[in-house]
């Protein structure tokens, strides 16, 4: 279930991203300046959020019920992705919809997983080796399908069908759940708390508003970003040195295998944006006498095993969690 589920999520995900460069400067009329410096701030904007998805999902709604309410958000962000064509100042609201959504649902798919079996137990491994397998396929779908389509019938019906891709999420949930009835976080076993739902659902649109108005201003965001980052370092030394020495120093390794992944988001991020169009504007378009798009050159990253990202909770276990 949970293999399907994430499957069609990035289905619908890498959809969106892989085009998303493209469709600001083809569709919307942005420099390509533009459209890299809005796109970075709206890689930043989804993968920050991640961790606020993970606390409400841990804290205040559940795994599984902020699964759900990540997947209906994304689905909308899609659907007015594709509206944006019609009235192009939605696009930082869409935007900001889909940065919420999928902070909302990231984290929680492998935090499910993670509880299907007891700590250490040595088929979590194969588990997650199958939980990105699924983010492979999706996105190698994705990649191959979305940039001819937009191509050859519009970017409007690309998005409805990235959105489509999220509907398809969530009825293998709901047609599924009873594998996981037993399974999630505290308060999955509790019954729902209408005011925790009201917060959640009240900072989620807030949040997207805030999140579209960084976009459209993006030397605040990057302000922003910069003042988090900080902060968030100074927590985590903060919280390292209260460990004792053992866990001090898997902090510390943490930290670096962090740097790390810095660097290497760095570099993913070139893959939509300038190595896009330096396939588009540089690259000779036919395979063997076939025309390629080049958009679809993008493919070639969930084939070489590129499709998904690392997820920390795969190896919490690691540090002694």
């Amino acid at each position: 279930m949970i293999f399907f589920v994430e499957l069609w999520e990035r289905f619908g995900y890498y959809g969106v991203q892989g085009i998303l460069a493209v469709f600001f400067v083809k569709q919307l009329g942005f420099s390509q300046e533009q459209a890299f410096i809005t796109f970075g701030a709206f890689a930043a904007l989804v993968y920050g959020l991640i961790s606020i998805g993970g606390y409400v999902g841990d804290h205040l709604l559940g795994t599984k019920r902020t699964l759900v309410l990540g997947a209906i958000v994304l689905a909308a962000g899609y659907f007015m992705t594709g509206l944006s064509l019609l009235k192009p100042n939605l696009i930082f609201i869409a935007l900001g919809t889909i940065a919420v959504g999928n902070g909302l649902f990231k984290a929680n798919p492998a935090s499910l997983l993670s509880k299907c079996y007891p700590p250490k137990d040595a088929r979590l491994d194969g588990a997650f080796t199958l939980f990105y397998m699924s983010i492979n396929i999706g996105s190698l779908l994705s990649l191959s399908l979305a940039p001819v389509i937009a191509d050859k019938f519009g970017y409007a019906v690309t998005y409805n069908l990235c959105g489509a891709g999220l509907i398809v999420a969530l009825l293998v949930y709901f047609a599924c759940r009873g594998m996981v009835k037993d399974i999630g976080s505290e308060p999955d076993h509790k019954p729902l708390s209408l005011r925790n739902l009201l917060y959640v659902l009240a900072g989620t649109v807030v949040m997207i508003f805030l999140c579209a108005w960084l976009m459209h201003n993006v030397k605040i965001a990057n302000l922003v970003l910069i003042i988090l980052s900080v902060v968030v370092t100074i927590f985590f030394f903060r919280e390292a040195f209260k460990l004792d020495k053992t866990g001090r120093n898997k902090m510390f390794v943490a930290f670096i295998l962090m740097l790390e992944a810095v660097l290497f988001y760095i570099l993913y991020a070139q893959m939509p944006t300038s190595l896009n169009f330096f396939a588009i504007n540089n690259v000779h378009h036919e395979i063997l006498g076939f025309a390629i798009n080049p958009v679809s050159f993008q493919a070639l990253k969930p084939v070489l095993g590129g499709g998904g990202q690392p997820d920390p909770r795969r190896y919490l276990h690691a540090f002694g969690q």
